[in-house]
């Protein structure tokens, strides 16, 4: 499993942020609800980023891609 850097993290909300339609957050509280699915692992995101459009899910992917950050899709 790959270590996350939370600079770079902070780094990509803050050039999404300006450009992205969908909601960031950062909480605890919805980190711990991401942190599970229907499997028995139980890993906690550095983030959750809901994107609205076609164009936030580029954003995030070229974003992620740039911060060396990895994205885990869900739904």
């Amino acid at each position: 499993m790959q270590k996350i850097d939370t600079q770079s993290v902070v780094e990509l909300a803050e050039h999404i942020k300006p450009k992205l339609q969908g909601e960031m957050k950062f909480d605890k509280l919805t980190k711990a609800l991401y942190s599970t699915d229907a499997s028995i692992y139980q890993i906690e995101p550095a983030g959750v980023i809901t994107p609205k459009s076609k164009e936030d899910v580029s954003l995030i992917i070229e974003a992620a891609n740039q911060f060396d950050i990895p994205i885990l899709s869900r739904g």
